[in-house]
């Protein structure tokens, strides 16, 4: 999965200079072509001001195109991203909403849940930025799950990252226990080691196929609700960046009441979210 166009939603807020360090950065780390959206009334003083930064951080016609588009702000943004072709979508995020955003959508959640590329929140951008040294992955139950640990690898590369732990995450032990009436104790948690291990060979397969380069690569199983299991660990191991694969289809508010694993995530974001979409969303 290559990158080889990158758009970043653009607002001139207090976060402006930083989303655009960061994004100027992942477009060098790519050797790709950046798009600014803003969506927005367009004037003088905000061109003049995105003009000093573009030449602050290197930024040409070459490498570089400003798009100064109006309408409604999540629509327009992915509109835009659709005709540009886009691989990943940057956008600013905070780290905890409110109820009632939550419920609603703030723009970075929007984006998340509806873009069709990639899309990358950042909760802490630099106008230093620093590489993505320490990474978490899923490696759980999909059928993307290749291809999001073979970007994650290939970022992880590129950005020469200390570790990738990739993360398997289940209610083990529930499952075990449902599928199995009438077991004893030790026959539920036999049942459950199965499960551990149909997923390891998984797994051991599709890193089999990965170019994984001399990357130190952990693997760990937990036990826990698939999404808030990974966050947590993402959090208290400090991770930079957490990556996951984009549900199968586009979320709405019934995923929101009745939580779907990646809401967990979306709810209180642990770390940097890339979340790694895939051609059959629908």
């Amino acid at each position: 999965m290559q990158i080889n166009r990158i758009a970043l939603a653009l607002a001139f807020s207090p976060r402006l200079e930083a989303n655009l360090a960061e994004a100027a950065r992942l477009n060098k780390l790519f050797q790709s072509h950046l798009y600014l959206i803003h969506v927005g009334d367009y004037t003088a003083g905000n061109e003049q001001e995105l003009q000093q930064l573009l030449e602050r951080f290197n930024l040409t016609k070459q490498n570089c195109t400003v798009l100064w588009q109006e309408g409604e702000t999540v629509d327009t943004i992915l509109e835009t991203c659709k005709e540009r072709h886009t691989d990943l979508l940057i956008t600013g995020a905070l780290e905890k909403e409110g109820l009632l955003q939550y419920y609603m959508g703030s723009v970075a959640r929007q984006l998340s849940r509806k873009a069709q590329c990639s899309v990358l929140m950042l909760t802490e951008p630099s106008t230093e930025p620093h590489p993505f040294r320490n990474i978490v992955v899923s490696g759980g139950e999909s059928s993307h799950t290749a291809d999001t640990i073979a970007l994650a690898m290939h970022l992880a590369k590129l950005e020469k990252a200390n570790k990738v732990d990739i993360i398997q995450e289940s209610e083990y032990h529930n499952i075990a226990r449902l599928s199995s009436e009438n077991k004893t104790a030790d026959e539920v948690d036999q049942i459950k080691q199965e499960f551990i291990s149909e997923d390891k060979e998984k797994l051991d397969e599709i890193l089999s196929c990965t170019d994984c380069g001399s990357l130190k690569i952990e693997r760990h199983h937990l036990e826990g609700k698939p999404g808030f299991a990974i966050s947590n660990y993402a959090r208290e191991h400090e991770a930079d960046l957490l990556v996951l694969s984009s549900p199968d289809k586009i979320l709405n508010l019934l995923d929101r009441l009745f939580t779907h694993d990646i809401e967990h995530v979306l709810a209180n974001l642990p770390c940097s979210v890339l979340i790694v979409h895939h051609e059959n969303l629908n």
